[in-house]
């Protein structure tokens, strides 16, 4: 069954890599060791993305207050097409991760 990752959730994807490194390293600390650091990487992934995503949104804000300023016609911005198309693209890696789990049980 398909469970998306979760402090309460015993079958999160952090021991669920866990596992699959155990059974292919056949050593459970190593395995540890490893799902650990590939948790710590995807944390700090998110976070520099978020500060990109800050960089840019406080960009366009001031190009915004300009034009606004100025009497001029507000700028173009593709973050609202790039938010819905991650959106739409997770939830249809969802969509199917949710098919397949329901195919094989």
């Amino acid at each position: 069954m398909f469970l998306p990752p979760g402090e309460n959730n015993p079958l999160d994807g952090g021991r669920l890599l866990r596992a699959l490194l155990w059974k292919v390293k056949g050593d459970l600390p190593a395995a540890t060791r490893a799902a650990s650091r590939v948790g710590t990487g995807f944390a700090f992934v998110l976070i520099a993305l978020g500060g990109v995503l800050a960089a840019v949104s406080y960009a366009h804000w001031e190009r915004n207050e300009r034009a606004m300023r100025l009497g001029e016609r507000l700028p173009h911005s593709p973050i609202p097409r790039v938010v819905a198309a991650v959106l739409a693209l997770s939830a249809l890696a969802a969509l199917v991760l949710t098919i397949v789990d329901l195919v094989q049980s």
